[in-house]
């Protein structure tokens, strides 16, 4: 039998690179850290499983599978635990969580306490939105990918990504205006 040309050293870099994406990915959609950490471990199981096929691909291609995997274990974990999402967004705004990062109080100089209110209504909207409305804004404006990859990461066609994407815009949009987001 060969040898797995996947290394050690490999995989570290791998995790090194995309740890930070893979984790906010899974919080995104599952909110709990707990299952976020044992989402993201099945991840890179999965990444020593089936590395050997990355072995050697561009940094892109390692990238776009690692999201794809990590949306399908999302799932996945959707699936097996058919559980109601218990961390409601006030929760997560009031720990300053949102996307896997904590956002720090700072000092407020003269002028930043608009713009740090409409960030506030904005993580408050996003948290608002369905897994699927926050994953893709999230891989459209944080990742910056075209809508082309998402749809393919995601198994969709590219219309339903549009229409997703717009779809999640809108709600955003009513939402930072002082609209009652459904």
């Amino acid at each position: 039998m060969p040898e797995n040309p996947l290394t050690q050293e490999l995989l570290t870099l791998w995790i090194e690179t995309y740890k930070d994406m893979v984790y906010r990915i899974i919080i995104n959609r599952v909110k709990h850290p707990s299952d976020a950490d044992d989402i993201f471990q099945e991840v890179f199981v999965k990444a020593v499983r089936f590395g050997h096929t990355l072995v050697g691909r561009e940094p892109e291609h390692i990238k776009h599978w690692l999201i794809r995997v990590t949306l399908q274990q999302c799932g996945t974990w959707f699936h097996r635990w058919k559980r109601v999402e218990t961390d409601s967004y006030e929760e997560n705004l009031e720990s300053g969580k949102w996307g896997g990062q904590t956002r720090e109080p700072h000092v407020l100089m003269r002028g930043d306490e608009l713009t740090d209110l409409r960030e506030e209504k904005l993580i408050q909207a996003l948290q608002r939105l369905s897994p699927d409305h926050r994953t893709v804004i999230f891989l459209h404006y944080y990742e910056q990918l075209p809508l082309q990859k998402i749809a393919v990461m995601l198994g969709r066609n590219e219309n339903a990504v549009k229409q997703r994407l717009h779809n999640a815009r809108k709600k955003l949009r009513m939402w930072m205006n002082g609209g009652a987001l459904s």
